[in-house]
């Protein structure tokens, strides 16, 4: 029959893990109610793709050893394989949702892809199809999408048990919190540590990094042989300053009243060097074990031909490299030989990343040659103007007034050294008007000559 469904009749189907204590319910018992037919109309497949709570195979080992994942993937679904089906013999799936996540005894591999390696983990899924519940393995979940098939097969298990659909909402409730916790979840250092030891455990020969493992167990006995240092010094201390206290009773546990501070101190020093040196053979026998598998790593890895020639070609680079240097070096010493033998002097080679020898000069004068400087300028500037006066006084001719008494007015005396000392930009009063009245006996004999005196025209602006 083509339209026979394998989730139809119980008996068809070779469900024993899935639908183990399944039972036949009567319509009549128990009536489905308005709501769970409201809800069973409302779904469809494309809203329950949509909502992205479909987990694949590879996904799931992807996260297997991630903190979050109990978290992330409870209340999302898988698609199940439970084995071919007895009448098309063709493989049968069943959706099943992931109600919680618990850990075995034993640890089983995971297939992560087609063509990458194994995970190994002892986590399994606790799934639930219909009012059927218990937990598998991660490797039994199908890396492929869900078909329109799988979808009718679990709304009809579910409308069969009188078991409320999910709404379009609650899916898309979780899709978002799985979202969420994946991408904004921050590991702490104690997680990733127990994360690392949990992968450690379940694989103790596959290291990724054995050199750095070493150098930890090294780490470690430092430390442990330094702790045990420090507890034997301990214990020592307070024997030599209780002589008399009962020590003996103090590893037993049985104290004397009177000693009892004193022994409490010596049994937590005794506890404390007797766990520093179990911690040291620990560490040494880690260290033992590490050296014994890097040699046998080392050795596997001798035998492999590829590796081994990897490692001659290196090795024939690296004596092709020292004998250029050496053969360079040769032939530079050899010519500056023949150089030394000739005579001549050595030519020296341009190099442009040599330093050049030069003197730097200064541009500008600072602290006590700028002020030296200046008073040189100001002695030069009075220097000139004795020399101005004095030509001035000796070529001009006396005023009318000039047989006149000097004026005793001390005012008089001070304007005219005021004057004498004036800069040599300044301009008086005096000597402006009288370059105006010049400027404008020029413009006025320009004009008469011109002819233009009268007429009322104006070639253009005069300076008057």
């Amino acid at each position: 029959d083509p339209d026979h469904n394998p989730a139809d009749e119980d008996s068809d189907v070779d469900m024993e893990d899935v639908k183990a204590g399944a039972d036949d319910v009567d319509d009549d018992d128990d009536p489905v109610t308005a709501a769970a037919e409201a809800a069973a109309a409302d779904i469809t497949f494309d809203e329950f793709v949509t909502a992205k709570v479909v987990l694949r195979r590879s996904k799931l080992a992807k996260w297997v050893h991630e903190p979050f994942f109990s978290d992330a993937v409870t209340g999302c679904y898988v698609r199940f394989g439970i084995g071919p089906d007895k009448i098309t013999k063709k493989p049968c799936y069943r959706l099943c949702k992931i109600v919680e996540v618990e850990k075995s005894a034993t640890a089983y591999l995971v297939p992560h892809s087609l063509h990458s390696k194994q995970i190994k983990t002892n986590l399994r899924l606790v799934l639930e199809f219909g009012n059927n519940r218990r937990s598998f393995k991660i490797a039994g979940v199908s890396d492929d999408n869900i078909e329109v098939q799988d979808f009718r097969v679990w709304k009809n298990r579910l409308l069969q048990y009188r078991i409320p659909l999910p709404t379009v909402r609650e899916l898309q409730k979780v899709g978002r919190r799985l979202n969420k916790t994946v991408t904004e979840f921050v590991a702490s250092n104690d997680q990733i540590e127990q994360q690392l030891a949990l992968q450690r455990s379940l694989r103790p020969d596959a290291r990724t990094n054995i050199a750095l493992d070493i150098e930890r167990a090294k780490e470690d006995i430092i430390a442990f042989t330094d702790s045990v240092s420090h507890m034997s010094k301990e214990v020592e201390r307070l024997k030599s300053e209780n002589p008399d206290a009962d020590f003996g009773a103090a590893e037993v546990g049985d104290f004397d009243p009177e000693d009892e501070p004193v022994l409490r101190a010596v049994k937590a020093a005794l506890d404390g060097l007797k766990g520093a040196r179990k911690e040291l053979e620990k560490a040494n026998a880690t260290l033992k074990k590490l050296n014994l598998v890097n040699e046998a790593r080392s050795a596997e890895l001798a035998k492999d031909k590829n590796i081994s020639g990897w490692a001659a070609i290196n090795d024939r680079a690296r004596k092709s490299n020292k004998d250029a240097d050496y053969n360079t070096y040769k032939e530079r010493a050899e010519a500056e030989e023949k150089k030394k033998k000739a005579g001549g002097a050595k030519k020296q080679e341009y190099n442009p990343f040599a330093r050049r020898p030069n003197k730097p000069k200064v541009l500008w004068a600072v602290g006590d040659e700028l002020k030296k400087k200046s008073e040189d300028d100001e002695k030069e500037e009075a220097k000139d103007d004795g020399k101005a006066s004095a030509e001035g006084a000796s070529s001009s001719p006396p005023p009318a007034d000039q047989n006149l008494p000097p004026s005793s007015d001390p005012s008089t005396t001070t304007t005219t050294a005021a004057a004498g000392s004036a800069h040599q930009f300044s301009y008086s009063e005096d000597d402006i008007a009288k370059e105006r009245e010049l400027a404008a006996k020029k413009a006025e004999e320009r004009r008469k000559e011109e002819g233009t005196v009268g007429r009322g025209e104006r070639k253009g602006m005069s300076l008057a």
